[in-house]
């Protein structure tokens, strides 16, 4: 019996002839992230697009076995500098790492010093929209390959439009490995009898509107995602704002309580911290 073949993947670079390709790409692009941005459609039912190649932009299709399967815009900054605008791969071609071997490939073609733009402005969450979030390890600097995956927006993240009938998605996705590719499975270092907290978003403008209950925290594969592989026992995942800041919450149903005296403590320093007024203080456009 003959072995099959995984389907050929190609980087081609955009040009006139094949601008339209990139072009309808981009719709679905803006679509899928018009449930964060708050992005409408014309009139023709037609997005406008954040980006268009020329000038200081190029851009390039992803193929898999001839068909159009993901697009990246970059921006030259400068000598040897790029800026990464827009990044995106068609649902039905995610979970096999061709995001990754997409973007290390435009890496390799045009060598020097990259940057991933913010979220500019102002972003809304709308009911039904996902956030497809992946974690490598659990301690670390939020917002790097090797740890988890941040949001950050210039402006707002206006939450206003979320309900407890309409909820936004936190869809968890555990990374077993990140070399040479990412691997779905069981995270190293996750122990269920621990509590973790996880910066996964932050709005430089504020956050509006903030209730854990406006959202749904899927660890079952979803949304192209290969879900949360560990075993929670018993434990649950919420969502804390701390400032400008959203933290998701793993809270173990085994980890230790304090003891009545320690309850008092904290609620001694609670009270103290309110009176003060003290308070505590990933990012490309991108769909994976």
């Amino acid at each position: 019996m003959s072995e099959t073949k995984p389907p050929t993947m190609e980087i081609i670079p955009v040009t006139t002839e094949n601008l339209a390709v990139y072009d309808q790409l981009a719709q679905g692009y803006e679509a899928e992230f018009s449930a964060i941005t708050g992005k409408k459609p014309d009139a023709r039912g037609v997005f406008a697009l954040d980006t268009r190649i020329g000038n200081d932009v190029r851009g390039f299709l992803l193929a898999v076995g001839g068909l159009p399967a993901g697009l990246i815009a970059v921006r030259t900054k400068g000598e040897g500098g790029y800026e990464v605008g827009e990044f995106y791969i068609v649902p039905s071609f995610r979970k096999q790492s061709r995001g990754r071997h997409f973007a290390h490939a435009v890496w390799r073609i045009l060598p020097g010093r990259w940057e991933i733009k913010q979220i500019a402005g102002n972003v809304a969450w709308n009911g039904g929209g996902n956030y497809n979030w992946q974690i490598a390890g659990v301690t670390g600097t939020a917002g790097t390959v090797s740890t988890w995956d941040l949001v950050s927006a210039t402006g707002v993240l206006d939450l206003t439009a979320l309900t407890t009938s309409s909820k936004f998605n936190i869809n968890l996705w555990s990374l077993s490995s990140t070399s040479p590719s990412d691997v779905s499975g069981a995270l190293t270092g996750f122990d269920n009898t621990q509590n973790y907290t996880w910066k996964i978003a932050t709005a430089a403008g504020g956050i509006t509107n903030f209730s854990s209950s406006y959202f749904n925290f899927n660890t079952g594969a979803t949304n192209g995602t290969g879900g949360f592989a560990n075993a929670l026992n018993g434990g649950s995942f919420s969502l804390a704002q701390s400032g400008n800041d959203l933290n998701l919450v793993f809270t173990s149903a085994s980890a230790p309580i304090p003891e009545p005296g320690t309850w008092a403590a904290m609620a001694i320093f609670a009270g103290g911290a309110a009176y003060a007024g003290w308070r505590r203080r990933k990012s490309a456009k991108v769909a994976l």
